[in-house]
């Protein structure tokens, strides 16, 4: 229905295991591949519980959670999708299309929110991390020598149409001991060995820095969800 971006981020949670990922086409696979991801666990709870984050055209985000049963039938026991918009949308026939879709309009309705949207917290040190992934997005801008334009020097290079938006690295804090984990960050990312971190400054694909740090995160929350959204730096 087109509410879905480039870079969606996703969460599927088992009793003992959990699976993260960005990607609209890799959370269906990752839904309908559930012979591949229970190979191997042995505590297998009869629901697993399912978060999708996407951010909305114009301003705002939403998250649909649900849960949906283990077992073969994938029977989907409840499905809520929450938005935080940017004021009330002038034009409400984008979401009226979605309620009626899934005859949900007895069941939508707007509310003001009262606090902030967004909180911000920053590392007083830097956190060094280990980046094992790399998110990848393509840059429009077509590629043109350097050398086309009239300031440039005569050495021809091209605007690189792959660039790193954000990593995949080890999480810092996982299993934390008592105090050592940053005053606001939430609990639920300390069980997690990996972390999904935008960057601030994103570089071309082919140019990769020496390393990353953790330098802030970001909290928000809808109705049914906490966001959580650290960011690295190079």
């Amino acid at each position: 229905m087109g509410w879905t971006t480039s870079e969606p981020s996703w969460s599927i949670r088992q009793a003992t295991t959990a699976w993260h990922g960005t990607g609209a086409r890799e959370f269906v696979n990752a839904l309908t591949g559930r012979k591949k991801r229970y190979g191997g666990l042995e505590d297998i709870h009869h629901t697993e519980q399912v978060t999708y984050f996407d951010t909305c055209l114009g301003g705002g985000f939403y998250t649909l959670t649900a849960d949906v049963s283990s077992d073969p039938s994938r029977v989907v026991l409840r499905c809520n999708i929450s938005f935080q918009l940017v004021g009330i949308p002038v034009d409400m026939a984008p979401l009226r299309h979605l309620f009626e879709r899934y005859h949900a309009m007895a069941s939508g309705f707007l509310r003001p929110l009262t606090g902030r949207a967004v909180t911000r917290e920053h590392l007083k040190d830097h956190e060094p991390l280990e980046a094992v992934g790399y998110l990848v997005s393509s840059d429009d801008v077509p590629s043109i020598s350097w050398a086309e334009r009239p300031e440039s020097s005569s050495e021809e290079a091209r605007i690189p149409d792959k660039w790193v938006t954000g990593i995949v690295a080890r999480n810092p804090y996982y299993k934390a001991e008592r105090g050592a984990t940053p005053e606001g960050w939430p609990m639920a990312v300390e069980s997690s060995e990996l972390i999904i971190c935008a960057l601030r400054n994103h570089h071309p694909l082919e140019k990769r820095p020496e390393g990353y740090s953790l330098i802030s995160w970001e909290l928000a929350k809808t109705s049914d969800a906490k966001v959580f959204r650290p960011v690295a730096d190079w």
